[in-house]
């Protein structure tokens, strides 16, 4: 069975798919590039005073193991995945106020919900030496409805496949 993980990426451990994914929507997002709008948290909610505008976490999501492929090999296949939720600040008091939080061309949640999908579906992840890590692209798997997280942010979460081989040997 030396050529089941054939294809299956390169060992690697969660912080590093979880750091890629952050700078994968970094350097693809505009409205998310930087440290302070684009980060790693356990949570979907969202932060008390933080003072960003816009900004997205990106939170692990629960996994499995499939019994079949650790069989005899020692190899630990995870079928895991992260949850991107995003959160989008303005101030509006008029009565489209919804149709603009969600159709702002710069922060609407439908805008940047387009965006995070064209960033992450069927890309690679690669670690800091260019292996690819995943053992298959990154694929959507749930999105979840647009709402107010207050009066003044809505949000949004969209769900990506993330299957990994750990790296058991260090």
């Amino acid at each position: 069975m030396p050529g089941i993980f054939a294809n299956a990426g390169f060992p690697t451990d969660q912080i590093t798919v979880l750091n890629a994914v952050v700078a994968l929507l970094q350097a693809s997002v505009s409205a998310l590039a930087g440290d302070n709008l684009c980060f790693l948290s356990m949570h979907t909610d969202p932060i008390e005073n933080y003072r960003q505008n816009i900004y997205a976490t990106v939170a692990p999501m629960s996994g499995r193991y499939d019994e079949d492929l650790f069989r005899g090999s020692g190899n630990a296949v995870e079928q895991s995945g992260v949850i991107v939720t995003v959160f989008s600040q303005m101030r509006l008091d008029r009565p489209d106020a919804d149709t603009r939080m969600l159709t702002d061309e710069t922060r609407g949640l439908l805008t940047l919900k387009k965006q995070i999908l064209k960033a992450l579906n069927a890309k690679q992840l690669q670690d800091g030496e260019g292996n690819n890590i995943l053992t298959s692209v990154m694929r959507p798997i749930n999105a979840g409805h647009p709402g107010r997280a207050s009066e003044e942010m809505g949000t949004f979460s969209l769900a990506f496949a993330t299957d990994f081989l750990w790296n058991l040997s260090s």
